[in-house]
C-alpha cells in the first residue's frame, strides 16, 4: 500500500484482517471472539464503501467501541458465571 500510495485503504484492510484473524482464532476459542471477528470483519468492509473521510471514525468505533464492548461483555459474563456459582454451592448444601 506504501508502494502504490493507497495508505487511504489502512484502515479498511485493517479491520478487515484483524477480523479473518479473530475468526480464525475463534475455533480454538471462546465465542464471543467470533463475535468480535465479525463486527470486526463488517466494520472493514463498511469502511471500504465509506468516504474515506470517515477512516479515523471507522478506526475509533472497529478498535475502540468493539473492544470495549467486548471488555464489558466478558465482564459481565464472568460475574453472571461466578454467581451461578455460588447460587449452586449453596443450594447443593457444599460448603468451601
Amino acid at each position: 500500500m506504501w508502494r502504490l500510495d493507497r495508505l487511504d485503504l489502512m484502515p479498511a484492510l485493517w479491520l478487515t484482517l484483524y477480523g479473518c484473524g479473530a475468526l480464525a482464532t475463534s475455533f480454538f476459542a471462546p465465542r464471543s471472539i467470533a463475535q468480535l471477528g465479525t463486527t470486526c470483519l463488517a466494520l472493514g468492509i463498511i469502511s471500504l464503501l465509506l468516504p474515506q473521510s470517515h477512516a479515523f471514525l471507522t478506526m475509533a468505533v472497529g478498535f475502540g467501541v468493539t473492544h470495549i464492548g467486548f471488555g464489558v461483555g466478558v465482564l459481565v459474563a464472568e460475574r453472571r458465571e461466578a454467581h451461578q456459582r455460588r447460587f449452586w454451592r449453596r443450594s447443593s448444601g457444599c460448603q468451601q
